[in-house]
């Protein structure tokens, strides 16, 4: 796959009201199924120059991630309100009934690294 469209990526896992997204991934993705059930995923993407921006919009998520990471709100909203980055990867698997997404993002403002699991597959 190449030139996919975060934002495109963001509305199709119905996310836009959460996150917004901008940029562009290139990479390969494979799926395995039987009787309409996904088996296996297995995907790796590149982000495209120059990169692109994360916005988490949804407080409650942002709440959740301070909690999560025993960290300050203030710190997560200055970290994730507005994240621009110039380069980046995205691993994609499956773990039981989840499809995980592992993003690790480089930018001005250092490195993230996030885990978004889709529960239900």
């Amino acid at each position: 796959l190449n030139d996919l469209d975060l934002a495109f990526l963001s509305k199709g896992l119905d996310a836009e009201e959460k996150v917004n997204l901008s940029g562009h991934l290139a990479g390969n993705l494979s799926l395995e199924g039987k009787n309409l059930k996904i088996t296996a995923v297995k995907g790796d993407f590149s982000t495209v120059a120059p990169g692109g921006s994360l916005a988490i919009t949804d407080k409650d998520l942002l709440k959740r991630l301070a909690d999560n990471t025993k960290q300050p709100l203030s710190l997560i909203e200055d970290s994730f309100e507005h994240y621009d980055f110039t380069k980046g990867t995205v691993g994609v698997s499956r773990n039981a009934d989840s499809i995980l997404f592992h993003v690790i993002l480089d930018g001005v403002k250092g490195k993230r690294d996030i885990t978004v699991a889709l529960h239900g597959f």
